[in-house]
């Protein structure tokens, strides 16, 4: 994915940008409803500009779309095991019908920076928001021709489930 942008056919993932701190918030509170608006807002601000080789947001919306309808936060980190490795927590989309097309051009939006910062592996943790968690708890990652192998984790604390995407 280019550093700020990515067309994904009718979505468009890109770099979070400061128009959409406001209205990616309620998407976060998805997965983390304890959260203050006003952390949210200084955490996203600060991610503007960050090092997006080192840590980000990126959001996703639809092709025309002004809104966010899903985002993921990442930060690149060291494993014993695995080595470099994107932690993404959180991730979540939105969708009144089904969320699944987001959240697969999320995670290939995550494994092109993955590949970019020299990450083997992604560990994500997934809201557990209704359908969104279902269809990605459904996935066919290996369809992706992208990840090797995908291990589940289980729950997180009530937040959502973790996986670990091996990269091919």
């Amino acid at each position: 994915m280019p550093r700020d942008r990515s067309y994904q056919p009718g979505f468009v993932v890109e770099s979070l940008t400061r128009d959409q701190i406001g209205p990616s918030f309620v998407i976060l509170r998805l997965m983390h409803p304890w959260i203050e608006q006003r952390c949210w807002q200084n955490f996203a601000q600060r991610s503007l500009t960050a090092n997006p080789d080192h840590r980000g947001i990126i959001t996703i919306r639809r092709d025309g779309g002004r809104f966010p309808s899903g985002l993921a936060c990442y930060r690149r980190e060291s494993d014993a095991e695995i080595g470099r490795l994107l932690t993404v927590h959180p991730m979540a989309a939105v969708d009144m019908v089904d969320a699944t097309p987001q959240l697969v051009r999320l995670t290939t939006g995550l494994v092109q920076i993955a590949r970019r910062t020299g990450c083997g592996a992604l560990r994500l943790v997934v809201a557990e928001a209704g359908a969104a968690y279902t269809s990605f708890n459904r996935m066919e990652f290996n369809q992706m021709g992208q990840v090797g192998q995908v291990e589940q984790l289980g729950p997180v604390a009530a937040t959502g489930h973790e996986y670990t995407l091996f990269l091919k």
